[in-house]
């Protein structure tokens, strides 16, 4: 399988700049109290060659993938994410 498309803007590695539409479209494929498992997963895809993103947020951990320069791409790689990688999908 080919690596996923690179995006154009980067994605600080913790996390702790919030996203504004105008930076693309991100991928949302956790959403957990468990901040081990978040890092665990966002270290996971970031080997596997994917730009991730670990956002914190009332409490909770969201991993996001991206961000990709349209929806269309978006949804091309979330069709990736949930057939190689078994994750539920959301563009938010």
């Amino acid at each position: 399988a080919e690596p996923p498309s690179r995006p154009a803007a980067s994605t600080p590695a913790a996390g702790s700049q919030r996203r504004s539409v105008n930076d693309g479209v991100m991928i949302q494929v956790l959403v957990s109290k468990d901040r081990a498992a978040a890092e665990a997963l966002r270290r996971k895809l970031r080997t596997k060659g994917f730009t991730v993103a670990l956002i914190p947020e009332r409490g909770a951990y969201k991993v996001r993938v991206g961000p990709y320069a349209d929806r269309a791409e978006a949804e091309r790689i979330a069709g990736i994410l949930r057939e190689q990688e078994r994750l539920s999908t959301w563009i938010p």
